[in-house]
């Protein structure tokens, strides 16, 4: 016998469907910001579970309206596929919350199979256990299939994705805004309490006995309408996870504009300084020309000048690969090189760089060949070595090492100096970040160079990162992959 027809059913999984639907639409938009609050793979995939569980809904509702009276073989069919969307929903809401605790509380990476291997499982469960012909068997295996994938996976990946929230609100990027720590974290409430009533949803079937009428008790207890609690907890869930987002937004757009301001504050102040030598150094040579002027002062000036012309061009050239980075429009040239017959050359070239300051080199181990860009690496280097040169102490050593590990080797550059403030040690490699001594004046650039040096390195599957003794030295580190 079909089941009848229901006027709230009808209104419950029209509702439901909506707010599905706007969640994924809203985990969309998300995921195409250039720095979303949750990571993009997440965001991917929590929008995948909005779009597949209001299709799933958009299904409910056609075996509430359109289905009746149509033929047993027409529903088995619906209801095939709405066990099926169901059951994908709730894979990848917790596909989701694997790959957001993956970024931010460092899983294994191994773990983001783990969701396939469940589906794959459940799929040939599903195709085994299958009946043939007999309607009665047929909605029974499909209320349980529904059962199950409501407690067994439902339950489980909501509560997964609602803790990876709850992390994610504790990431480095987030502890700045109390706004966007805040929509998070009621975010994350919002899925738990989706989850627990997702379990109180799961239809009475034999398999779980104990669980036969919990949403009717529930109901007839408490006056607590499950399914409406649910549709509200999806919506508010949709609501403060997209005001999250839309916070992280208006902030990199504001940051964008400030840096913006910046540079073009900070590149008209550097430049000036330049220009200015040069000018007063064409002054000077004219005059000595007319003048007679001796050979030795002639040296001086054109030493002033060859000194600004190289600030000149390496400011251009930093704006310039700035530029192609943003645009994805760098080309690397990888082969395999010795990077520490690399890391001594370009120590050896940079010595213009670190003129008043001895340079010692040491590898501790052999370190096989790598595949690396080795000019790109060589410029990382020099950017490096320029950085210790300029905030080291008078006459202080650097110091560079080449250590081999397992997986990787690791290059370190260490001076002597003031070290790096804790509150600083974040946001180094920013662009257009500058220190304290640059923003006084004390030490001339653009702050790019080290932005540079994080992009090429990445752009290499490596990583880069500082540690500092306040007080004493800083020491710049990165890897490359062997």
């Amino acid at each position: 016998m079909l089941p009848a027809p229901s006027i709230w059913g009808v209104y419950a999984h029209l509702s439901y469907s909506l707010a599905f639907m706007a969640l994924g639409l809203a985990m969309l938009v998300a995921a195409r910001l250039s720095a979303p609050v949750l990571p993009r793979r997440a965001l991917w995939f929590f929008a995948g579970f909005g779009l597949t569980h209001g299709l799933h809904e958009w299904l409910e509702l056609g075996q509430e309206v359109d289905l009746v009276g149509t033929g047993v073989h027409r529903l088995e069919l619906y209801l095939g596929l709405a066990s099926a969307l169901a059951l994908l929903s709730f894979l990848l809401l917790l596909q989701a919350g694997v790959e957001a605790l993956i970024f931010c509380s460092h899983w294994r990476r191994a773990s983001r199979y783990l969701p396939t291997v469940l589906a794959c499982g459940w799929v040939a469960g599903i195709i085994w256990n299958s009946p043939r012909g007999d309607w009665t068997a047929w909605r029974e295996w499909q209320l349980t299939v529904d059962a199950a994938a409501r407690l067994a996976l439902g339950v489980p990946g909501t509560l997964v994705a609602a803790g990876s929230v709850w992390f994610t609100a504790e990431a480095p990027h987030c502890r700045d805004s109390r706004r966007i720590r805040g929509n998070l974290r009621a975010a994350a409430v919002a899925l738990a309490l989706f989850g627990v009533f997702t379990g109180l949803e799961a239809p009475p079937v034999a398999l779980f006995h104990s669980w036969h009428g919990s949403a009717v008790a529930v109901l007839a207890s408490y006056w607590l309408p499950v399914k409406t609690v649910r549709m509200v907890c999806g919506f508010a869930f949709t609501v403060l996870a997209g005001e999250a987002c839309i916070v992280q937004a208006w902030r990199v757009v504001s940051t964008a504009e400030r840096a913006r301001e910046e540079l073009f504050s900070v590149v008209a102040h550097e430049l000036r300084a330049p220009l200015n030598t040069l000018g007063l150094a064409v002054q000077l040579l004219d005059r000595g020309r007319k003048e007679g002027g001796s050979a030795v002062s002639e040296e001086r000036v054109l030493s002033n000048i060859r000194a600004s012309t190289r600030r000149l061009t390496r400011m251009v050239d930093d704006l310039v690969d700035v530029s192609h980075l943003e645009a994805n429009r760098l080309t690397l040239h990888v082969e395999r090189a010795d990077l520490p017959a690399l890391v001594r050359a370009a120590i050896d070239r940079a010595a213009g760089l670190t003129e008043g300051h001895p340079v010692r080199y040491r590898c501790a181990g052999d370190c096989p060949p790598l595949e690396l860009d080795p000019l790109r690496i060589e410029q990382v280097l020099d950017n490096l070595l320029s950085n210790a040169a300029k905030y080291s102490v008078p006459g202080g050593e650097i110091v560079v090492e080449v250590t081999p590990g397992g997986a990787d080797v690791t290059v370190s550059v260490s001076n002597t100096g003031p070290g790096i403030p804790p509150s600083d040690l974040a946001l180094l490699f920013s662009r257009f970040y500058r220190g304290q001594a640059r923003k006084e004046g004390r030490i001339d650039g653009l702050g790019l160079g080290l932005y540079i040096a994080r992009m090429l390195v990445e752009a290499q599957h490596g990583r880069i990162w500082a540690e500092s003794d306040p007080g004493r030295s800083a020491t710049f580190r990165f890897s490359l992959p062997c």
